[in-house]
């Protein structure tokens, strides 16, 4: 299954207001992380003159790719004022 850039979109937008509308408004890192690598992903393309699509393969190994990313930077200390202390 291929992904548009136009549905990608919408399903942020959407995604986004919902979240804005939650009274604590959490935003997570990973979340942020994910949405930088889609967003690289579709530069990517769209500078090497291909069709940009994002397949639910494509979007597991970003999210996978997001995970390692996130837990290296919390063992590096980049998030350690986000993690409580025992």
């Amino acid at each position: 299954m291929v992904i548009g850039l136009i549905h990608i979109k919408r399903i942020l937008t959407n995604w986004s207001c919902l979240v804005s509308k939650k009274k604590d408004n959490i935003k997570s890192p990973i979340d942020s992380m994910i949405l930088d690598l889609i967003m690289e992903h579709y530069n990517l393309q769209c500078l090497q003159g291909k069709r940009e699509s994002l397949s639910g393969d494509e979007f597991m190994k970003l999210v996978i790719k997001a995970e390692q990313q996130y837990y290296n930077k919390m063992l590096t200390g980049i998030y350690k004022d986000n993690i409580g202390e025992a």
